[in-house]
């Protein structure tokens, strides 16, 4: 098939270089000059465990703020010029963190168990089914991620494993659902107490109140973007086509006896494809919303910070999520 992807972040890459080594002829139209330009240009890098996220399992960011400042310090604030989409898609969320928390409440705490091996998934429910749908996703994307870099022989900078930082007992209760799931998950997890996280990773600082953590050893995090460019490069060995500098304006469904179309800006005649993949994150909608296909997805937007270590003896040893 002629298959067309718009956007060249890390999804409109990788399902291009998927098709492609499934025989088909993809060309990638991107807006900007180079690809991983917008989301994809400094993301965390978090790849495995995936709920360790807190948009993952939104259960498990209930105790994940500052209890004396919680505006200022919460993990997820509303714009001022919030619209009815975006405030519908928090109260979901939120809604979605109240069943995870009621589906774990009969769960004793983690702080006094010997063994957290848990009962099955159905005795959660449907939420945690989900949960563990998706890590069980991330951990298959993991595996073929690690078979391309092999084949490449090339490291995009990884870190491997994972803490997860906990400042008290009750923050660990609060997790003991997310625990529960990434065993079930088949993902070995460690419980380590205050003395025994410094001693693994010993960039901490001391004055930082720490109770304990969980420590994933096959966690793994990576240079995003570096891994999206290096992927472009294999992708184009692959016979991949990237057109840069131009956005695509609409998109023409197919029909009966004839290709699905997508217009350029600058030009006034479209370019047929067989197929049109979308990966353009949230602004997908602006493409699709005019062929009657509504997204439920909102934009969030986030912060990063790089900064320079002098003393590379106090390097993070993991990838940790406090």
């Amino acid at each position: 098939m002629n298959i067309a992807i718009v956007g060249a972040g890390s999804a409109g890459i990788a399902t291009a270089y998927a098709l492609a080594l499934d025989s088909h002829a993809v060309t990638v139209y991107e807006s900007h000059r180079s690809a991983a330009e917008e989301a994809s240009f400094a993301p965390a890098g978090w790849l495995l465990p995936a709920l360790w996220l807190p948009w993952a399992a939104p259960g498990m960011a209930a105790r994940l703020q500052s209890q004396a400042a919680p505006g200022r310090h919460a993990l997820l604030r509303l714009g001022r010029s919030v619209s009815r989409r975006e405030l519908g898609w928090a109260l979901a969320w939120r809604r979605a963190g109240k069943q995870l928390r009621r589906a774990f409440t009969a769960r004793p705490p983690l702080a006094t168990q010997e063994a957290a091996t848990g009962p099955g998934p159905a005795e959660f429910g449907a939420a945690f089914i989900a949960l563990l749908e998706l890590e069980t996703l991330a951990r298959y994307s993991a595996t073929l991620r690690q078979r391309h870099w092999q084949a490449w022989q090339y490291d995009p900078e990884s870190v491997k494993g994972s803490l997860l930082l906990f400042s008290s007992t009750a923050e660990l209760d609060a997790l003991s659902g997310l625990l529960v799931a990434l065993r079930q998950s088949g993902l070995e997890i460690e419980q380590l107490d205050a003395a025994q996280t410094r001693q693994r990773e010993p960039g901490l600082s001391e004055e930082t109140p720490l109770a304990g953590s969980l420590f994933a050893p096959a966690g793994l995090a990576a240079n995003g973007r570096l891994a999206t460019l290096v992927q472009r490069q294999a992708a184009q060995h692959a016979g991949v086509r990237f057109v840069h500098g131009q956005a695509v304006r609409r998109l023409q469904a197919a029909t009966a006896g004839r290709q699905a179309e997508l217009l350029l800006s600058g030009e006034s005649t479209g370019r047929a494809h067989d197929a049109i993949v979308v990966c353009t994150g949230p602004l997908a909608d602006v493409l699709l919303t005019p062929l009657g296909v509504r997204l439920p997805s909102v934009q969030l937007a986030g912060y990063t910070v790089s900064a320079p270590l002098r003393d590379e003896t106090r390097m993070p040893r993991h990838a940790i999520v406090d």
